[in-house]
């Protein structure tokens, strides 16, 4: 870059005009205003060239934002179609090939996502458990606290039972005989998550009462949950309606004492 010094101020020439143009000795109006049309020029070029190359990278940022958004949509409706293929199949059943099919895409494209069933398995499992902590949080927000016993169990079981009768891959995706380790680990984790929730949901609705003796009340009752649970899901949803009725009634019933409540 070379600064020629002029009567009107400072111009400066840079890379291959500095090299071929030299300042002149004396002033010359004539060479000032080429001086200044050539350094407005090239502050143009520099510029523009700043601007390209910003544009070009935002348009790159724009494309790859477009494809990673269409690689989980895609990826979601692998997990979409492989729900409803655990559903119908079972998780020991099931294969790639059959979530390939049912998603509308060859085996190999399937393979860019997830590189096998487990894989999908896992996938989907922490969709489920993503979507089942959104769920339990909602049953035991604050404003469900001072609500009677019967309905702040309402709002924790029927909740559950409408998500797996929507979901009913979720009881035979965890329910396989060939789960993975890692599948497994996130069921123990969901469970774990799940009595913390809910010793914290009744710790603050029976805060004088003992610690202990909740904590152990609520793992029964948990227990007792996942056991009834499956009685609820049947085809007959009239039959599983009572049976949640069952589930709410032996929960109420087993709280009353703790909440004295008359059952």
């Amino acid at each position: 870059m070379q600064t020629c010094r002029t009567p009107s101020g400072s111009i400066q020439l840079r890379g291959r005009r500095a090299a071929e143009h030299s300042c002149p000795e004396s002033a010359d109006p004539i060479y000032e205003d080429n001086l200044v049309i050539r350094a407005l020029y090239e502050d143009l070029l520099v510029k523009s060239s700043k601007g390209t190359q910003a544009s070009l990278a935002s348009n790159q940022v724009r494309r790859a934002a477009r494809r990673q958004e269409r690689g989980v949509r895609r990826a979601e409706a692998v997990l979409d179609a492989a729900e409803q293929v655990f559903a119908e199949l079972g998780y020991d059943q099931t294969t790639t090939a059959a979530v390939a099919s049912r998603a509308g895409m060859s085996p190999g494209s399937l393979y860019q996502f997830f590189p096998n069933k487990q894989a999908i398995a896992q996938a989907l499992g922490v969709r489920f458990a993503e979507q089942l902590r959104v769920l339990h949080e909602r049953a035991l927000a604050p404003d469900n606290r001072p609500l009677p016993l019967a309905a702040f169990l309402e709002r924790i079981i029927d909740p559950i039972v409408a998500f797996n009768r929507d979901h009913p891959a979720l009881m035979r995706l965890f329910g396989g005989t060939q789960v993975s380790p890692d599948l497994q680990d996130l069921l123990a984790d969901l469970r774990s998550w799940l009595l913390e929730r809910f010793d914290a949901g009744f710790a603050a609705r029976l805060p004088d009462f003992d610690p202990d003796q909740r904590r152990r009340m609520v793992i029964v009752s948990l227990q007792i949950a996942l056991a009834l649970l499956p009685l609820t899901l049947g085809p007959d949803s009239s039959q599983g309606d009572a049976f949640a009725m069952e589930l709410k009634a032996a929960l109420r019933a087993y709280w009353a004492v703790a909440f004295h409540d008359s059952a």
